[in-house]
């Protein structure tokens, strides 16, 4: 693919991201897009099928550049203080960097029924447990917990989830100044869970 056909690919992801900012998926329109990307409509369905197409794109960059920024500087060599404080720390700064993608993934929750973007949703939950799951596993080999793989699994699905819930307050409420506080202690204290296999 050609610098000048990635450039206008990119142009219309970041258009359809500015667009679903203010609208909802049902309501976004692919003129719209192409207008605030600045090429034609015709040329827009060149890159993507429909706004469904489009959409995918979008989570699917988000997932790409999520899990690189979120999970940066965590290794299997740091104890798992060390990382999940890295984790909660990359975490809040990344939605703070970047509110309006977050956003834009809460909307998709409401657009399940559309096949793909339910698959993208799955895929997307699934990279960031798994990764959480790897960091908990390390120090599980590491201390030689005896943790079963469901409830290594279940614990990490429930640390990100919890983080989730605490972004979406400080997303809806800007005052908020404690949210990234409330990450790190919320995350050393699933290191505290693991810990207690121990005994």
């Amino acid at each position: 693919m050609s610098r000048s056909t990635n450039n206008t690919k990119e142009k219309i992801i970041k258009a359809a991201i500015e667009v679903l900012e203010n609208k909802n998926y049902q309501n976004m329109k692919t003129a719209d897009i192409a207008k605030k990307a600045g090429v034609a409509e015709g040329t827009l369905y060149r890159y993507f099928k429909n706004k469904e197409n489009i959409f995918s794109e979008v989570l699917r960059e988000y997932t790409s550049v999520e899990m690189d920024k979120v999970f940066c500087g965590v290794s299997a060599k740091k104890s798992l203080t060390e990382n999940l404080e890295i984790l909660g720390k990359n975490f809040y700064n990344e939605v703070l960097e970047d509110k309006k993608i977050h956003k834009i993934l809460y909307k998709a929750f409401s657009e399940i029924e559309v096949l793909e973007i339910k698959e993208i949703l799955r895929e997307l939950l699934d990279c960031k447990s798994d990764k959480l799951e790897e960091i908990f596993r390390w120090e599980v080999e590491k201390k030689g917990i005896d943790i079963s793989h469901h409830e290594l699994e279940l614990l990490a699905l429930s640390a990100w989830g919890v983080a989730e819930v605490i972004i979406k307050k400080h997303i809806l409420d800007s005052k908020k100044k404690n949210s990234k506080k409330d990450i790190k202690k919320l995350l050393l204290v699933y290191a505290e869970i693991l810990e207690k296999y121990r005994k």
